[in-house]
């Protein structure tokens, strides 16, 4: 139907993104069936995709399915990675004191804006105190620390 071509094309390009493997699913998740009718499709057409795919880049001679974009389109999704890490403290299961010397402890240094970030800097919201923010470049070392594993820190 018309109203899932939003869906079909954010599954669409989540799949390209895997290499067009099965998505994990996890116990908590809640199934929904448009989703997973969707996905039965794309998944079951997975090869045609990607040589589709394959042959649209090659039509277009382009690097990866990013330089198909419209030059627009590029520029949006360069600012938006250049933005920073929004990550809520989980006060249910760790103090804002604890996540600061945990913080430190990992090397971090807290400065007072995100106008101040370095490498390895963070700083707090100056309206919502459990709300950390740091530079778009420590993504997968953020994700990789256990306040994450142990869901104390959670990433917007």
């Amino acid at each position: 139907p018309a109203e899932l071509t939003s869906l079909l094309l954010v599954m669409l390009y989540d799949l390209q993104d895997r290499k067009f493997q099965a998505r994990e699913i996890f116990d908590e998740e809640e199934p929904v069936a448009e989703v997973q009718k969707i996905e039965g499709y794309l998944y079951s057409f997975r090869t045609k995709l990607a040589a589709a795919l394959a042959r649209c880049r090659i039509k277009h001679d382009a690097l990866s399915v990013e330089y198909i974009l419209p030059e627009t389109i590029r520029k949006q999704e360069q600012r938006a990675s250049a933005l920073p890490l929004c990550v809520w403290i989980n006060t249910f299961k760790i103090s804002l004191q604890d996540v600061f010397r945990d913080l430190k402890k990992k090397g971090f240094t807290r400065v007072e804006t995100v106008s101040d970030f370095d490498y390895y800097t963070y700083c707090v919201d100056q309206h919502c105190h459990d709300v950390l923010f740091f530079p778009s470049s420590l993504k997968e070392e953020l994700l990789n620390l256990d306040l994450f594993a142990d869901c104390k820190l959670l990433l917007q």
